[in-house]
């Protein structure tokens, strides 16, 4: 089966005892991990609030089985972490359901998740360490042929998304072309385990001769430029 699509419409090494490292470096070093540890510490101004969402009871699922031998511990750029352990039970998506693995976030420090009741992840299947911790990304479980407790092991892997501020919707096997204005295009992955695409360019507007460019990846000056990835 092929991986989902991109669709586009128009995240100890000890030093201490070498003597070749002088003092006054060892302080600057020391200083600057003091400073990058603060750092970490203060990434947010507004604390992860818990009690501003609704939580998944695993007292009142029958089917829920924990599998607290697989944990995971995620750091990112931005400071924030998500801590937890496997869990599996039936998970419904619309008319779609399946008995499929997710992960139980015990410890989280963001206040980016401040009334958000979970989060429905659509990634790619990590490889390596990290893909043996992590959950299987839920429409690859819902999609997986050896999945006998699934009514989707024939949907496409393919998902469309839209958001406002206030509501969202996800389309499962593609997309609707009636939610859509214009031709949908399609852009390779450059990457197995991330939605990685190039980029030389990102507008926004209903034709290219009445967009506006929100990201500005070329020289000005028409000077040889480096495109981007995101």
């Amino acid at each position: 089966r092929s991986s989902p699509e991109v669709h586009c419409s128009g995240k100890n090494r000890r030093c201490g005892d070498s003597p070749s490292i002088s003092n006054s470096a060892m302080r600057i070093a020391v200083a600057i991990g003091v400073l990058l540890a603060l750092t970490a510490v203060s990434a947010f101004h507004t604390p992860y609030r818990p009690e501003q969402s609704r939580h998944f009871d695993v007292t009142k699922s029958s089917t829920f089985h924990p599998i607290t031998e697989k944990v995971f511990d995620l750091h990112y750029a931005d400071g924030s972490h998500l801590r937890g352990f496997n869990g599996v039970d039936q998970v419904w998506l619309g008319d779609y359901k399946c008995t499929a693995p997710f992960g139980v976030i015990t410890d989280c420090n963001s206040p980016d998740f401040n009334g958000v009741d979970g989060i429905l992840g659509f990634g790619l299947p990590k490889a390596g360490e990290e893909g043996r911790e992590l959950p299987t990304p839920i429409l690859f479980a819902m999609t997986d042929m050896e999945n006998k407790m699934s009514n989707a092991r024939d949907l496409t892997r393919k998902f469309s998304f839209f958001s406002t501020d206030t509501d969202a919707e996800v389309q499962l096997g593609g997309y609707d072309p009636a939610t859509t204005v214009g031709e949908m295009w399609y852009t390779p992955c450059l990457s197995e385990n991330d939605f990685i695409v190039g980029v030389t360019s990102l507008r926004f507007g209903h034709t290219f001769g009445e967009s506006e460019q929100l990201l500005k990846f070329d020289d000005q000056a028409d000077e040889p430029y480096l495109p981007s990835i995101m």
